[in-house]
């Protein structure tokens, strides 16, 4: 094979890999810099002590005379640093790029919803909308498992995150327009799922914090009435929208 394209081919693999390389490597950074460091002291006890007219005299004699002894250890500790500073950035640029895929794959899913709406009607979109519901509630449902919340006295079933609890629709409107009057009135810039969250009481999850509405278009539920398997009435709601903040 051209040596060409391996070097192209490696290096992609590098460019994919990179915050969990540079884990690895700061991971055997760690462990070569205590061996480093371990093996540097026993030389050191095997030399005499470093002697000087004053205690600062006597720390310079101490690092010029057994530099070379700790040298190694102090390059796998920069190095180690270096790979964890490396690690965390390159992660961010992975999180950043995914997050600007996602907020263009959600504007284009927007525009989509629009245009059918505008093609087939409301009552149409929002028919079809409740049979895309009653079916997701058939697939993820279980009866066994256990409910995440519990404060009101019906089941309700959060689409973006597929997860159920108990609650009343007055609720979820209250907090629909708490967060939204907030907004409105806070001079809010976004909202993030979070505030959302904290209203309905649902924990968060590891990117509700980065998820939300802008003050320019604010949050709407969407409700459909479906039944679960075991014919339990269940409130499925869904977002108008949700993007990176």
């Amino acid at each position: 094979m051209n040596l060409s394209i391996l070097s192209k081919q490696a290096l992609n693999v590098v460019k994919t890999s990179a915050p969990e390389l540079l884990t690895g490597l700061a991971v055997v950074g760690v462990g070569a810099t205590a061996y480093l460091a371990h093996k540097a002291g026993k030389k050191r006890a095997a030399r005499p002590a470093s002697t000087g007219p004053t205690p600062v005299k006597r720390i310079l004699n101490e690092v010029e005379s057994n530099f070379d002894l700790y040298a190694p250890a102090a390059v796998a500790a920069l190095a180690t640093a270096a790979c964890v500073i490396g690690s965390n950035r390159a992660g961010n640029k992975r999180t950043a790029v995914a997050l600007a895929a996602y907020s263009v794959t959600e504007k284009a899913f927007t525009e989509y919803k629009k245009y059918v709406v505008d093609e087939i009607g409301p009552k149409k979109e929002k028919a079809i909308r409740d049979k895309a519901a009653e079916e997701r509630v058939a697939k993820t449902y279980d009866s066994a498992a256990p409910i995440v919340i519990g404060d009101g006295n019906v089941l309700c079933h959060e689409q973006y995150t597929d997860r159920y609890f108990m609650c009343e629709m007055e609720t979820l409107r209250r907090a629909q327009n708490t967060v939204n009057h907030r907004a409105q009135t806070g001079g809010l810039t976004t909202c993030p799922l979070d505030d959302f969250y904290d209203e309905i009481g649902l924990p968060y999850t590891s990117k509700s914090g980065r998820m939300g509405w802008r003050a320019e278009r604010l949050m709407e539920l969407e409700f459909t009435s479906v039944l679960t398997k075991d014919g339990k009435p269940c409130l499925s709601f869904d977002y108008n929208y949700v993007e990176p903040l």
